[in-house]
């Protein structure tokens, strides 16, 4: 953008106002255009944000999940292998 606006004061200078204009409206379609891709960027991190936070909140219920039958096998003295295969159990019928 910086030629962009150097074009347009050399054009200004020579007297050139046609070509003047037409480097303002490629400046302009060049500033929408930033914008549209800054926008898209916006909504991409968004998108970004959201994905990790499901992916944390899976995460969470798993181990929360596990810790459940855990404590289920625990109370029952169930052995640590058999907690293993509850969770699977149960991670398998979600």
């Amino acid at each position: 953008m910086f030629r962009t606006a150097s074009n347009i004061s050399n054009a200004l200078r020579q007297q050139r106002k046609s070509i003047a204009l037409a480097e303002l409206r490629f400046k302009k379609h060049l500033e929408d255009l930033l914008s549209k891709r800054l926008g898209s960027l916006h909504n991409l991190e968004s998108t970004l944000i959201s994905v990790e936070t499901a992916a944390g909140d899976v995460e969470v219920s798993s181990f929360s999940l596990f810790y459940t039958c855990a404590l289920i096998c625990v109370a029952n003295s169930t052995d640590y292998e058999d907690v293993r295969e509850l969770h699977g159990n149960i991670e398998g019928d979600s």
